[in-house]
């Protein structure tokens, strides 16, 4: 949302959590679930990158999780 003085960005709620509680609940997690984040967190960052977005705050706290474990990349502040 904008208008002539401010911009305002939504996004919905995700109960998976953030990467870094889940980091903290699943120490031993399998390879193949740490790639498939990771690859998912690769593939956000291209996609902001190609729209010539650049994120400054990238960190476990800012990366949440859909239920299916897949990264949504969040905290867009100073974008």
């Amino acid at each position: 949302m904008q208008d002539a003085h401010q911009g305002c960005m939504s996004m919905p709620f995700y109960k998976g959590g953030d990467l870094d509680a889940w980091i903290q609940d699943n120490p031993f997690a399998d390879l193949a679930t740490r790639r498939r984040i990771a690859t998912g967190l690769l593939y956000g960052l291209h996609d902001l990158h190609s729209r010539g977005f650049v994120h400054c705050d990238i960190k476990p706290k800012n990366i949440f999780l859909a239920p299916s474990l897949s990264p949504v990349l969040g905290d867009f502040d100073g974008v």
